[in-house]
């Protein structure tokens, strides 16, 4: 599973910052936040995140995520960059500026080199597009809760 995560979800992650995050065995800490314009993606997400043990929530926007965000709180991110409204570089740009301490996952039907350049500069853990393998999603999750 690491080397897998390593090679494909993990493509903007450091190495050695994968390694430190530990395993993808143990306790379901925390919640999934998943921000998504599609309400059918947003229902497939939290279904298999759900299955895999995980809390799930879940909003339309960035700007509703942000009304009902508190930091700060245990958990990860997953976030698609096209967004009605603020996209989603820009929340995770906020979160940053705010010092919340939330892995992010990228999910994305745009794969283009700005975006992904973008998303290494907030520090995103993974940058997985669209469609991808629902179990590399889930182990995306698993490290960053790990």
């Amino acid at each position: 599973i690491l080397q897998r995560a390593r090679g494909r979800c993990m493509q903007l992650l450091d190495p050695l910052r994968f390694q430190q995050m530990g395993s993808s065995q143990g306790a379901r800490i925390g919640k999934v936040f998943v921000v998504d314009g599609d309400e059918a993606v947003r229902d497939m997400l939290r279904t298999l995140i759900e299955a895999d043990g995980f809390k799930v929530q879940t909003w339309p926007t960035a700007e509703a995520f942000l009304a009902d965000y508190d930091l700060p709180q245990d958990g990860c991110l997953v976030l698609d960059l096209d967004l009605p409204g603020m996209d989603g570089l820009e929340l995770a740009e906020m979160l940053l500026a705010r010092r919340a301490r939330l892995p992010i996952i990228i999910v994305s039907g745009r794969g283009d080199l700005l975006t992904s350049s973008r998303a290494k500069s907030i520090n995103a853990l993974g940058y997985l597009n669209k469609p991808f393998d629902n179990q590399l999603l889930i182990d995306c999750i698993r490290h960053a809760m790990a």
